[in-house]
């Protein structure tokens, strides 16, 4: 079995010692972009609403989160046009900062609707210009279901380029419909470079102190071979040092 330490060597280092065969799972990176995503402080202070009613058109709605979910209910004057009902989160300087660009993310989300089906438009990206969207439409129905989105940011957008949001379009007709722990985050399939060893690429070896040792790429793993049995274990290494992302 491998063995890893995690140790502190300009920055995070993952170390390894014998012969080593390294995959990973899925893996979130960093926490989550969105705040007060499960509503837990029954305030509308990171959440704002949009009723075209209020701007000379006549859909509007009642919004809701004192109960530790989002309600938007009562929604009337709708003529199909999702975004006149909108329930969004614009993201500050320092959440837009903490997106990588070229990163792979997921939102995730509890919905449900009042009635048998409600199509529900998922908007994150681009906060005017080209109002692009990196989100796809979900359908709900009554049952409280998760669903989840991955996508690649490839882009993204400062404030003093209108910026980003994260929302919710329900203008699509007048039903109901319930929002809960609603989650954005980094997600990357192997935050380890190279761990299937196709050669000693992203790999840093090294041998100190009095020992001897091979150290290479042999059938897809990274062999450790001809120690001499002296010295400390951390002598003889290969390791990665972990970026800020």
């Amino acid at each position: 079995m491998t063995k890893k330490r995690i140790i502190t060597k300009m920055g995070f280092v993952l170390l390894l010692f014998m012969t080593a065969s390294l995959q990973a799972q899925n893996a979130f990176v960093g926490d989550n972009i969105i705040i007060d995503g499960d509503f837990s402080s029954g305030t509308f202070d990171m959440w704002e609403t949009y009723e075209n009613g209020n701007e000379g058109g006549t859909a509007l709605a009642t919004f809701d989160v004192s109960t530790g979910e989002a309600s938007i209910t009562g929604i009337s004057g709708t003529d199909g046009t999702s975004w006149h009902i909108q329930f969004n989160q614009y993201l500050s300087d320092n959440q837009i900062a903490s997106i990588v660009e070229g990163g792979n993310y997921e939102i995730s989300f509890d919905a449900r609707t009042d009635v048998s089906s409600k199509e529900l438009i998922v908007f994150f990206g681009h906060n005017g210009g080209g109002w692009e969207n990196y989100a796809s439409p979900v359908t709900l129905s009554n049952t409280t279901q998760t669903f989840t989105q991955t996508f690649n940011v490839d882009t993204k957008w400062g404030n003093d380029d209108f910026g980003m949001k994260l929302g919710f379009e329900g203008g699509t007709d007048d039903a109901s419909f319930f929002l809960d722990n609603v989650e954005l985050r980094r997600v990357e399939d192997n935050i380890i470079k190279n761990g299937e060893f196709t050669d000693i690429t992203d790999w840093i070896v090294e041998i100190g102190g009095d020992a001897t040792a091979t150290v290479e790429v042999t059938g897809g793993e990274l062999a450790f071979t001809g120690l001499n049995g002296f010295g400390f274990p951390w002598e003889v290494q290969a390791h990665q040092v972990f970026d800020t992302q």
